[in-house]
């Protein structure tokens, strides 16, 4: 267990690292305890994480564009039902 928690932390590190040399967050420690380190979503990335919100919401609009709400309701529904049988496998 002790190795698995040591390798999450790991990517998690490695995950932060690139997040921040790409401009996406921020890392300080915490002044009051060193072992905390805390993270902070940049502008550049909430702007666009608000791009990609509004356009994902374009795209899905497109998608169902001509289905009824009965239509959607069903697949959703039936898409739901396969996402819990592939957890299962």
């Amino acid at each position: 267990m002790k190795a698995s928690i040591r390798r999450e932390h790991h990517e998690l590190f490695n995950h932060l690292k690139q997040l921040e040399a790409e401009g996406m967050v921020t890392r300080r420690r915490n002044p009051d305890d060193q072992r905390v380190t805390f993270v902070r979503l940049t502008e550049e990335c909430r702007s666009l994480i608000v791009t990609f919100n509004k356009e994902r919401t374009e795209f899905i609009r497109q998608l169902l564009n001509g289905f009824s709400e009965q239509e959607i309701n069903l697949m959703t529904d039936m898409l739901t039902r396969m996402h819990h049988n592939l957890k299962d496998l």
